[in-house]
């Protein structure tokens, strides 16, 4: 049987590939300017000219793979 993880830890994990600092426990209570803040002051040097919407987007698609990868065992690619 498979560990149940939230989205938001998903989230969290996704974040720390492109963020210097991981998105914290319970940031998706903050408000959308607290998050995009947080976001902006962490990205690493490597996303400098990504918009902070981009950027949560890129984030958000691969903690959405990561999650079904968990549930399913395998990717599924259109």
């Amino acid at each position: 049987m498979r560990e149940e993880i939230s989205f938001e830890k998903f989230m969290m994990k996704a974040s720390g590939h492109f963020l210097v600092n991981e998105l914290p426990d319970g940031f998706m209570k903050w408000d959308e300017e607290k998050v995009d803040k947080y976001i902006d002051e962490h990205k690493t040097c490597w996303f400098n000219n990504c918009g902070i919407p981009e950027l949560y987007e890129i984030i958000e698609c691969l903690a959405n793979e990561m999650q079904f990868l968990h549930e399913h065992g395998t990717f599924e690619f259109e």
